[in-house]
This record gives structure tokens, sequence and C-alpha cells, in this order.
């Protein structure tokens, strides 16, 4: 329980840096230490599927492309985009309060739902990989079949389009 905590905070602090930094770098950074903390939360409640995904994916490729975005646009003078955000100050005040607000009554109302709450007793197996591989090509074969002739009939398509601009 003190490692989730731990990985909460973090996650948190992670998250609060990724909207507040100045430098896009920075903010992809704090980005990808995010993403690694909430693998940390998945392995924590033992689904180690959702943990090795979420680095694969998230903090692998769907980085590297936010990354390649902001070297791509350059974004050099922030000065112009801060001009229009400083002109209604007021607003994000607001909406700051507002969110403030509702996170606090979220959790207060998470807080006492936790204290009737019991929870099964989880075996090793719950959010195993052999267990997602079981169930999914045992119950949903048809659903995962179905997926990948979508993503080729997609690639093909994208593939000719790219063709034809040439």
């Amino acid at each position: 329980m003190i490692f989730f905590m731990i990985l909460a905070v973090v996650a948190i602090v992670s998250a609060i840096l990724t909207i507040s930094a100045k430098n896009p770098v920075k903010s992809a950074v704090a980005l990808i230490v995010n993403f690694f903390t909430l693998a940390g939360l998945y392995l924590s409640v033992n689904a180690q599927f959702l943990a090795v995904s979420q680095i694969i994916v998230y903090a692998g490729a769907i980085m590297v492309l936010i990354v390649f975005v902001i070297m791509l646009l350059n974004i050099g003078d922030d000065s112009v985009i801060v001009r229009k955000v400083m002109k209604r100050p007021i607003i994000g005040y607001v909406t700051a309060l507002l969110l403030s607000l509702g996170l606090i009554a979220s959790v207060t109302a998470s807080v006492s739902k936790m204290k009737t709450l019991e929870l099964p007793v989880q075996t090793g197996e719950i959010g195993s990989a052999a267990q997602l591989g079981q169930l999914l090509y045992n119950d949903y074969i048809v659903a995962v079949m179905a997926i990948g002739v979508l993503l080729t009939v997609a690639i093909i398509g994208a593939m000719s389009l790219a063709k034809h601009q040439d």
C-alpha cells in the first residue's frame, strides 16, 4: 500500500509538471515519468499486461510521436500565446477553483465509500498476460480477427493513398 501511495503522489506531481512546464520538452519528459508511474500503479494492482502495454504503447510510441511534433513545430516565441492567455486571467482562476472543488468532492465521496467497501481476495492470475491471452483467443476470437482485418485494410488504404499522391 505504501508503494501504491508513493507512486500515486509521483504520478500527480508529474502530471502537474506536465501541464505547468514552460518548455514543451520538459513537459514531455514529465509526461514520460507519469506514464512510467502509471505502469508501476498497474503492477501494484497485479495487472502486468496493462503495465507492459502502458510502457510500450504510451511511453514508447506515443511519446516519440509527441516529441517529434514538438521538434517539428519548433515553438520558439511563447510571448504571443502568453499574451492571449493572460487577457482573461479570471477565467483561469474560476476554472481552477471549480476543478479543485470537484476534486475535493470526488475524493471525499471515494473515501467514504472505501470505508464500507470489501474487496474480494485476488489471486495471482487476475490481470496476467496468460489469462488475457486465453480470454482473447478463446472467447473473443471473432472480435480479434475482425480487428486484424480492419487494421490490414486500413494499412492497405493508407499505402494506396500515399502511392497515388506521389
